[in-house]
């Protein structure tokens, strides 16, 4: 039996693996596992959501619910870049005092992200 290959499918996969991830990171804390692999595992889960965002460009009716309410996240491609250069920078600011709370793994590889996101926009708008 061949198996369907299409965005659908991919996401389903790709938020399957994030939650596997997830539990592993909580593994990792519980039996103090060493907290650079809780890093590890942040940075392979900013990738899994890299990849997820470029679906959601292409397909914006997969869009999980909870981002758009949670994030206030309009459909992709429908914020002028502008605008979306202004909400990276107002998220990188809350993420800063996010981390100036509580030194998270998590949060700095989504700053990260954030950061690359903004660098690219900044270079596209020139």
């Amino acid at each position: 039996m061949k198996k369907e290959v299409s965005l659908d499918r991919l996401d389903r996969q790709l938020t399957k693996s994030a939650r596997i991830l997830d539990d592993s990171a909580r593994l990792i804390r519980d039996l103090d596992f060493g907290k650079e692999n809780i890093g590890r595992i942040a940075e392979a889960l900013v990738m899994i959501f890299e990849i997820q965002n470029q679906i959601y460009e292409q397909r914006p009716d997969l869009t999980p619910e909870h981002l758009k309410k949670e994030w206030n996240r309009p459909r992709p491609g429908t914020r002028a870049p502008e605008d979306e250069l202004r909400f990276l920078r107002d998220e990188a600011e809350r993420i800063k005092n996010e981390l100036a709370k509580n030194e998270d793994g998590g949060h700095k590889q989504y700053l990260a992200w954030i950061e690359r996101r903004i660098s690219e926009l900044e270079n596209t708008t020139k």
